[in-house]
């Protein structure tokens, strides 16, 4: 068998796909990096990609007010996962969008290189938000970090077969802010029967996926700040 080699056949030239539903995916970590927002809250942004696409993801780790967040567990489980026993970070560089120029650049970030190219299977759920324009954009919240055969990290430790991501539930949210999260399709039901003359009601075609706009510090980047409920 012989093979001519062909540099628009590589698999760098092939189209990535975007995750764009609830789901459990295994996935390669292409990046990973702390994100400060202005309130004082950081956060540790995963770009992940997979067999079915990629896309990007925030773990909470720090409160406005300086205390850990619920996210410093899930970094606890993950490192569990790989085997890592201390976690540093050190300069990384990632494809931020610059307000100024109006493009994606290459920004020096405090990134975990160590975590970098590991496989690990996440459990994603979307969660919609109303834009300040109106309409509707989602992001993917973290349920959990699982190891690759679908056990949680207390499950490998114990020995126990995988049984937790059989309990997680994937329906849909939507923020409606002020700390208001309901069920996605529950709201949609409630439009229909309360305004029937809205516009859609269809899942948005344009949402705006974090692995397009990875640390983007514009409008949706201010509304994540002001929705976050510690």
């Amino acid at each position: 068998m012989n093979f001519k080699f062909n540099k628009e056949q590589t698999d760098d030239k092939r189209e990535v796909g975007v995750l764009d539903k609830s789901g459990i995916y295994t996935v390669s970590i292409r990046n990973a990096y702390i994100k400060r927002m202005q309130s004082g809250a950081e956060a540790v942004h995963f770009d992940v990609f997979g067999a079915k696409g990629g896309t990007g993801f925030d773990v909470w780790v720090t409160k406005k007010n300086g205390e850990q967040a619920f996210g410093c567990g899930h970094i606890q489980s993950l490192m569990g996962i790989l085997g890592i026993k201390e976690l540093k970070s050190g300069k990384g560089t990632a494809s931020l969008y610059d307000v100024n120029c109006g493009e994606f650049v290459d920004t020096e970030v405090e990134a975990f290189p160590d975590l970098i190219d590991k496989i690990v299977v996440v459990a994603l759920r979307r969660k919609f938000y109303i834009k300040q324009t109106g309409d509707e954009g989602y992001r993917f919240e973290l349920l959990c970090f699982l190891g690759a055969d679908y056990r949680r990290y207390s499950e490998i430790e114990s020995g126990e077969e995988a049984q937790y991501y059989k309990t997680l539930k994937f329906n849909d949210l939507i923020d409606l802010g002020n700390g208001n999260v309901v069920d996605y399709l529950s709201y949609k039901n409630d439009m229909k029967k309360n305004a029937p003359s809205y516009k859609s009601f269809d899942d948005p075609k344009d949402f705006e996926s974090p692995l397009m706009r990875q640390g983007n510090e514009d409008i949706a980047e201010q509304n994540i700040d002001e929705s976050l409920p510690f």
